[in-house]
């Protein structure tokens, strides 16, 4: 399940405003998560775990993902880089 899923869960339609409240978070924090420019703090993710009702090791998870996924780890080459890799296998 990825990060956007969770949070999806978690915020189950309520305003972003009252959850802030709710999880002691922030409202404009909060805000930055749900627009997904800011990736959340382990107090807030435990937050956003419970209320999605998935585990802690399950939101790490995803988190780690998203992070990786983020900083461009995660990508698959492009078709650029791939045709090259193909061209230098069939050459050798």
């Amino acid at each position: 399940m990825s990060y956007a899923e969770i949070l999806k869960m978690a915020l189950d339609g309520k305003s972003v405003n009252s959850l802030a409240k709710q999880w002691g978070i922030p409202q404009p924090t909060l805000d930055k998560y749900a627009r997904g420019e800011r990736l959340p703090s382990f107090k807030a993710a435990k937050a956003i775990a419970e209320a999605a009702g998935v585990s802690a090791e399950q939101m790490l998870e995803s988190l780690a993902l998203e992070e990786e996924t983020r900083k461009g780890y995660n990508r698959a080459p492009s078709a650029d880089v791939a045709q090259l890799v193909e061209q230098l296998i069939r050459n050798q």
